[in-house]
């Protein structure tokens, strides 16, 4: 664990965003290839690669760790093309729980947040 607390921006699905944005979320779990650490900041853009109006497409699906990555690079691109209307969340780590053991899939951790002001 360094000294150094770095600053993650991800892309965060609509239903996930809302919650946080609400307060009634206070974790992330997330492919862990960044090497998360406890005191790094994530910051949430809202992102929705799905057309409108059709389901999540993440829903009761979990995908093997790099097929994530590779999925939503090219989705990314094509909404940084458009006009962002939500401002990006700032949450702070405060815990994480590896993958691997605990019954979380290899991978992925699962982080405790709080917000930050």
């Amino acid at each position: 664990m360094s000294n150094v607390h770095r600053k993650h921006h991800l892309k965060t699905h609509p239903s996930q965003y809302r919650a946080a944005e609400r307060g009634g979320k206070y974790c992330e779990f997330r492919v862990n290839d960044r090497d998360y650490e406890v005191g790094d900041t994530l910051v949430l853009h809202w992102f929705d690669p799905s057309p409108p109006n059709s389901p999540d497409p993440m829903e009761g699906y979990l995908p093997e760790p790099e097929d994530v990555t590779k999925k939503y690079n090219a989705a990314c691109r094509e909404q940084e093309e458009q006009d962002c209307r939500h401002e990006p969340l700032r949450r702070r780590v405060t815990h994480i729980l590896h993958g691997g053991r605990f019954g979380l899939p290899a991978g992925y951790c699962l982080m405790s947040v709080e917000q930050v002001s």
